[in-house]
């Protein structure tokens, strides 16, 4: 189901005090990259971009905002959750972009041992 987000005006980047959830959001298509959710969120009034990572479609992981930190994309989802945008589709991601996916959701998990749920989302 497509997710509208609301993003909160930022004075500043606050420090995340706990994660209990990774937030996985799929851009429903190919065609949106890195640069161009970078620019939108910036557009919008963010200081930095929302999501903490996002794979691009041949598996290269952009960083975002730093993993203590706190995204912007959820209002009630923002002090709790890291996000993760996988530009795409989730049934249908390449193979270089299903092996980072893997690697980097492995990484988090073992980051963030207190994770105990995984949402998925696709952007609007």
């Amino acid at each position: 189901m497509p997710t509208e987000f609301k993003f909160s005006k930022e004075n500043e980047i606050i420090k995340r005090e706990e994660t209990n959830i990774i937030a996985v959001c799929f851009t429903g298509n190919i065609e949106t990259s890195y640069s161009d959710i970078k620019t939108s969120h910036l557009d919008q009034g963010l200081l930095e971009i929302g999501f903490h990572y996002i794979i691009e479609w041949d598996g290269r992981i952009f960083m975002g905002r730093h993993g203590n930190q706190m995204g912007n994309l959820i209002p009630e989802l923002n002090s709790k959750a890291l996000y993760l945008c996988v530009i795409g589709e989730q049934d249908d991601m390449e193979m270089e972009q299903s092996i980072s996916y893997q690697m980097l959701m492995e990484k988090l998990t073992n980051d963030f041992p207190s994770c105990q749920e995984i949402r998925y989302f696709e952007l609007k």
